[in-house]
């Protein structure tokens, strides 16, 4: 999905108002030619050993508001890292932004926004009922 433009409607995710979730975001680490890549990030003027990092947070951008942080640590190959945040306390369509951000290296940066559609509990018809 393009950056800046509305989900579709397949990009919506319907939850109930004001609980909390977990978000699964699968990490993949590309680096052809390389065997086993290493922990260390490269920076020479850096003091010490400097071990490679990630912090994923996801915002709501319209509201300014930050919804969960969490950091990952290095890894290989790929990863899946769950973080644990509560839906909206209004019902409506909510436009929510995943950034990846690394601790140590400038432009690798990624942000993806993904839909929330969150409905009131009452409106919500539990399984094997009908209205």
């Amino acid at each position: 999905m393009p950056l800046g433009s509305r989900p579709s409607e397949k990009h919506w995710v319907k939850v109930t108002c004001d609980e909390e979730c977990t978000l699964s975001v699968e990490l993949k680490r590309h680096q052809p030619g390389t065997k086993k890549p290493e922990p260390r990030a490269y920076a020479p003027r850096f003091a010490k050993v400097k071990d490679e990092g990630w912090w994923l947070v996801v915002g709501e951008a319209d509201t300014g508001e930050l919804m969960a942080l969490k950091r990952v640590g290095f890894f290989r190959g790929m990863q899946t890292a769950n973080i644990s945040l509560f839906t909206p306390e209004t019902p409506g369509r909510h436009i929510y932004t995943v950034y990846i951000i690394s601790d140590c290296y400038l432009g690798l940066d990624q942000q993806y926004d993904f839909g929330i559609d969150a409905v009131d509990s009452s409106s919500c018809t539990p399984q094997g009922t009908s209205r």
